[in-house]
This record gives structure tokens, sequence and C-alpha cells, in this order.
């Protein structure tokens, strides 16, 4: 199951809400994401629907998770050679 698929069977939708996007990106509230976005700080794209609606697409939330594992993965080997050598 790749993260898309596992975002959308935990949520059910396409589109994570605050609270929803909350979680998965471990931010101690819904203030402080909305703080984050309002500062250009969250590190994945949201957008408004149906007015007030604040909501960031599931594709773009398993981009950022898999980039940073890749990116965690990397290191780690890295890290691995170095103590190797």
């Amino acid at each position: 199951m790749d993260t898309v698929q596992f975002l959308l069977h935990k949520y059910g939708t396409m589109q994570l809400e605050i609270p929803q996007l909350r979680e998965v990106l471990k931010y101690k509230s819904d203030k402080a994401l909305l703080n984050a976005i309002s500062a250009g700080q969250c590190p994945v794209p949201t957008y408004l629907i149906t007015g007030r609606r604040r909501v960031a697409d599931v594709r773009a939330v398993a981009k950022y998770l898999d980039d940073q594992h890749a990116r965690a993965v990397a290191e780690y080997k890295a890290q691995q050679e170095r103590l190797g050598s």
C-alpha cells in the first residue's frame, strides 16, 4: 500500500481538513498549523474550498511524507557508509 492509498484508507477523502492535516504533520494544535500556513511555513500546499474550509490534497501530503522518508533513508545510508569506512 502506498502513502496515498494509506491516507485515503485512513481518512476516506482526497482532501485533508485542518484537524486531519495537523495529525499527519504532527503539529501540536490546529492553531499552530494555521499559524504555519499563514506564515508560509507549512510543508504542503493548502487551499480554500466552499468558502472557508482549508484543505490539503492527500497526494501533496503523501509526496511530502515520501520525500521526508527518502531523505531520512539517504542520510542513514550515508551515515552507515561513513561509519563503515
